[in-house]
């Protein structure tokens, strides 16, 4: 009676039988009990570790659809966002064609406080076109300026509206002028 207590504590427990199936069982339960009951244990094993497998594969599916879910939701956000923010930069684009005819120093304090309440909601200016050349990712262009210099083909020529980044998307290109090549005529040489 007192080794049946034991077996059964020890079942409760989880000590005395393998923690993971193919692993043999111990002495006791293979000479003690039946063999019906011997497989019925197996199958309990079996079902336990393949329910453990399940669960992992479902909390990593869990897992992957909640960091999607974040993404979607940035995306969403900035796409609410893109309005406003496009409306903002007018209002800037406005206050540099003031300080460019104008030079007023209170408005170019202005507008380096909107750049950087902007900058806050991480809008921030696109890179220099110049140094680059011209990325139609990044750059759009508004007219060309011929050119004879073969090497100066497709580069920016001037920044005509600057461009703006909201987090890595491109909120608004650069709007630029760049120069196409144009073989000097005949008469031209």
């Amino acid at each position: 009676m007192a080794e049946q207590e034991e077996q059964e504590s020890a079942q409760q427990s989880g000590s005395g039988y393998p923690e993971q199936p193919g692993q043999a069982l111990p002495a006791a339960a293979n000479g003690g009990g039946d063999a019906a009951t011997v497989e019925a244990l197996l199958d309990l094993r079996r079902e336990i570790a393949g329910q453990a497998a399940r669960e992992s594969a479902a909390s990593k599916a869990v897992e992957y659809l909640s960091a999607e879910l974040d993404v979607l939701k940035r995306q969403q956000s900035a796409a609410s966002m893109r309005p406003l923010l496009l409306d903002l930069l007018r209002i800037v684009d406005r206050m540099e064609g003031e300080l460019a005819q104008a030079g007023n120093p209170q408005l170019e304090e202005y507008r380096d406080e909107f750049l950087e309440a902007l900058r806050r909601f991480e809008v921030t200016a696109l890179e220099d076109p110049a140094a680059d050349g011209f990325n139609p990712e990044l750059h759009l262009a508004l007219r060309t300026i011929p050119t004879t210099n073969e090497a100066s083909g497709l580069q920016v020529a001037e920044v005509l509206r600057k461009g703006y980044r909201h987090r890595r998307a491109i909120l608004r290109p650069a709007e630029v002028a760049i120069y196409k090549f144009r073989a000097p005529s005949a008469s031209q040489i």
